[in-house]
């Protein structure tokens, strides 16, 4: 029996199925592996569920973003002025050092924006693969006729 099983043995009011006529012909039974229109769309419910969170988790990430993005300039910015040396260089990094914690703030929002993008992103090509499955099951039901 597969994850996919949406009519499994044993299931509390289930009727007589394809295998039960099967049996009654003498033949042998379906493999349990089957797609059934049900388990499909069962698949594509779970997944656009799945697809829902990663987006709603996608925008969290996009508006957290520009935040750490703007306190990592005004944290650089406010440091570069204050900061002596004698050469831009020298500034530089006595800025990046004092703003250290608002740079890496901003880096990791970053991150988990893109990562946020991809998991969304994976969740899409899952729903695309359960609607190629729709299809393909939809047209061996009518080539079944």
């Amino acid at each position: 029996m597969s994850e996919y099983d949406s009519n499994p043995p044993g299931r509390p009011g289930r009727g007589p199925d394809v295998n039960d006529a099967r049996r009654a012909a003498g033949m042998p039974p379906l493999p349990n592996d089957l797609l059934t229109p049900h388990a499909v769309q069962e698949f594509m419910l779970e997944k656009s569920k799945e697809l829902d969170e990663a987006a709603t988790e996608y925008i969290k990430r996009i508006a957290e973003y520009p935040e750490a993005d703007r306190r990592k300039r005004l944290a650089y910015n406010s440091a570069i002025v204050v900061a002596e040396g004698r050469n831009a260089d020298i500034r530089k990094a006595k800025a990046e050092q004092a703003a250290e914690e608002a740079i890496y703030a901003e880096k990791l929002a970053e991150a988990l924006k893109d990562s946020a993008k991809a998991a969304w992103q994976t969740k899409l090509a899952q729903l695309n693969a359960g609607q190629s499955l729709s299809s393909t099951v939809r047209e061996e039901m009518r080539l079944a006729r």
